[in-house]
């Protein structure tokens, strides 16, 4: 997140992590939240979709660069976005907090027979 950092006033930062920390959300759950939360259903499926895509390659970057801690946050958040996606396009179901993505992912689980 280091180009957030640079961009924004620190205590915005901060008030953004709060915010997300609240939810259970990481940082990039909430900033992809905020960014879809006008859009229709299948829509913002596409956009989490994306952003998983993405955060997946920044991953595989941060893995050759030597951080697999950095890397493995992002495969967290890319996980947690395609469930989202999932969710929404499937059982057209919005994963607002963790704890609703947590359960979500345990019922999904369930019915898939894993």
């Amino acid at each position: 997140m280091g180009s957030l950092e640079a961009l924004l006033p620190q205590s915005l930062l901060e008030g953004l992590e709060g915010a997300a920390r609240r939810r259970g959300l990481s940082l990039v759950e909430y900033l992809a939240s905020l960014a879809s939360e006008d859009l229709e259903p299948q829509e913002r499926a596409r956009f989490y979709a994306r952003v998983a895509l993405e955060l997946l390659g920044r991953a595989r970057e941060e893995v050759d660069a030597g951080r697999p801690c950095v890397a493995a946050e992002m495969v967290w958040a890319a996980a947690s976005l395609a469930v989202r996606a999932y969710a929404e396009v499937f059982d057209g179901r919005g994963l607002g907090s963790r704890a609703e993505l947590d359960r979500y992912a345990v019922e999904l689980a369930g019915s898939l027979g894993e």
